[in-house]
C-alpha cells in the first residue's frame, strides 16, 4: 500500500438541470495556457453522463464530471505522493479542495452550480496496489478517518463504503457542515 499514487476525489455539486457547462472549457483553457503542468483539454459535454470537461496534467487530472448522472468536480491524482496512506489522502483531499475553490471562484464559473459541497467520494483507482478486499477497505477507512479528522478538526463526517461497484476501494463521505468553495 505504500506505493499508492492513484487517488480520486469527487466533490458532488448541486447543478441545475439546464446548466451551460461550456464556460468551464474557457476556464480550463486559460489554466492550460498559464500553467505548463496542464497538457491537454478534452470536451465530452456531448455525452450526457460522461466525463464532462477534462483537463489532463502531468501529475493530476481535473474535471467537471457528469458520470452516473452525479455531477461534480473530480480531482484524480496520479503520481508524486509520499508518506503514509493517511498523509497521501490528506494531501490529495487538500489539493482537490484547493483546485475546486480556484475553479469555483472564477468569474466564468456557472452560477447555477452550487459552491457548497455536502458529499464527496474518495476512491483508490489502482487495483494493483490496493485490490478490493475487506482488509484493504478497513485500512483505507482508518487512514481516511485520520486524514479527515486532521483536515476538518472536530467537524462531523460520515463514511459509507462504495458498494455499487467492486472495481475499487473507496468511500462516500457525507460532511456534517458543507465545504465552502467560495
Amino acid at each position: 500500500m505504500e506505493n499508492i499514487q492513484r487517488i480520486n476525489v469527487k466533490l458532488y455539486t448541486e447543478t441545475a438541470q439546464k446548466t451551460k457547462l461550456e464556460p468551464l472549457l474557457d476556464i480550463f483553457q486559460t489554466w492550460k495556457e498559464q500553467d505548463a503542468q496542464w497538457l491537454d483539454l478534452a470536451d465530452y459535454l456531448h455525452m450526457p453522463y460522461g466525463p464532462g470537461v477534462v483537463l489532463f496534467g502531468t501529475v493530476r487530472i481535473f474535471s467537471f464530471d457528469l458520470t452516473d448522472n452525479k455531477p461534480g468536480i473530480l480531482y484524480a491524482h496520479r503520481s508524486g505522493l509520499e508518506g503514509t496512506l493517511s498523509e497521501k489522502l490528506k494531501s490529495v483531499l487538500k489539493q482537490s479542495w484547493e483546485y475546486s475553490k480556484k475553479l469555483a471562484v472564477d468569474s466564468k464559473f456557472p452560477a447555477s452550480i452550487s459552491k457548497n459541497v455536502q458529499q464527496l467520494q474518495l476512491m483508490i483507482n489502482d487495483r494493483t496496489q490496493m485490490p478490493v478486499s475487506v482488509a484493504h477497505q478497513q485500512a483505507l477507512q482508518q487512514a481516511l478517518i485520520s486524514a479527515l479528522t486532521e483536515l476538518l478538526g472536530h467537524e462531523k463526517f460520515q463514511l459509507s463504503p462504495l458498494t455499487e461497484t467492486a472495481r475499487a476501494c473507496g468511500f462516500e463521505i457525507q460532511l456534517g457542515n458543507p465545504l465552502q468553495l467560495h
